[in-house]
């Protein structure tokens, strides 16, 4: 059964997410990592792995949780090379399309 929430979207200090990212990559393999959590909860994204969590400040914002296979994530630091005019990075919750979508970018996710 599909998910029939909207849309949820964030802003988030795109230096420290991506930083986060890159640090599990250069330790983890996917298979090490198992599943990486992504929730939004009381106006914070939290991010909950194997490898460690990260806590960054988005808000108000419904709260939702996902859950993304750690290879989809991990792919995610190739966009710390993209341009980000304010430092911040979006991030959409899209619960219809069991993605999480970043900009120039989506990881397939399984929704709670």
């Amino acid at each position: 059964m599909k998910w029939s929430e909207p849309d949820v979207r964030i802003l988030v200090d795109g230096e420290a997410f991506y930083a986060f990212v890159r640090s599990l990559k250069e330790k983890f393999k996917p298979s090490e990592l198992g599943e990486v959590v992504m929730s939004v909860q009381e106006g914070q994204l939290v991010v909950t792995s194997k490898g460690g969590d990260l806590r960054l400040d988005c808000g108000d914002a419904p709260a939702i949780k996902a859950r993304i296979y750690a290879g989809n994530f991990l792919a995610l630091s190739k966009l710390a090379k993209q341009p980000q005019s304010d430092g911040r990075v979006k991030i959409v919750f899209r619960p219809a399309l069991d993605e999480v979508g970043f900009p120039y970018d989506g990881a397939r996710a399984k929704f709670e």
